[in-house]
């Protein structure tokens, strides 16, 4: 097996060997466990507290996303023990309709958490098959991807006309408003 040494040599491409004499940080990214779900929705890039990142957004809807964070927060429970290895954003674009069936696609935010996380991604349509689920912490957790969508999209609303539905749409869920 060839080994290769840094991202020119790599071009693309991901050694799946670990560089000897070395710690789990040093690994490649696919031999390391996968980060909490604490440790992706914490991210700074899509922190509500952020004013400046978040320039677009008018002052009343900056102190309600900044207050549903901090409500969120205090709710959220620590992982429990039995957390699984989720997708981490299985909404339907990462999703590809193949010949031999549906293939999840595109695992950067693979993590460990609750499996209502990748499930709160997902219509209640869905849900029904899937048998029993813990309905408080999955309505929690879809008010948390609600709040991280919305300050993403937030940050940069300009950048696709998606983005800026996207922003609207999920500060509106989080309001609890009506979708048109």
């Amino acid at each position: 097996m060839t080994v290769l040494r840094g991202p020119r040599e790599a071009r693309g491409r991901r050694s799946l060997r670990a560089p000897s004499g070395s710690g789990p940080r040093s690994a490649p990214r696919l031999l390391r466990p996968p980060p909490s779900i604490h440790d992706r929705t914490g991210r700074r890039r899509a922190d509500p507290r952020d004013r400046p990142r978040l320039s677009r957004l008018r002052e009343e809807d900056h102190a309600f996303l900044r207050a549903v964070h901090e409500e969120i927060q205090s709710e959220v429970p620590p992982i429990r023990p039995e957390n699984h290895s989720i997708h981490g954003s299985p909404h339907s674009g990462n999703w590809l309709n193949a010949p031999q069936g549906l293939l999840l696609l595109d695992f950067e935010t693979a993590c460990r958490g609750p499996v209502e996380w990748d499930l709160s991604a997902m219509g209640d349509e869905t849900l029904d098959a899937l048998g029993p689920i813990d309905q408080e912490l999955l309505n929690l957790l879809r008010r948390m991807r609600s709040l991280c969508v919305a300050v993403k999209c937030w940050i940069d609303p300009g950048r696709a006309p998606e983005v800026a539905e996207a922003a609207v749409v999920h500060l509106r869920l989080l309001r609890g408003d009506a979708l048109d």
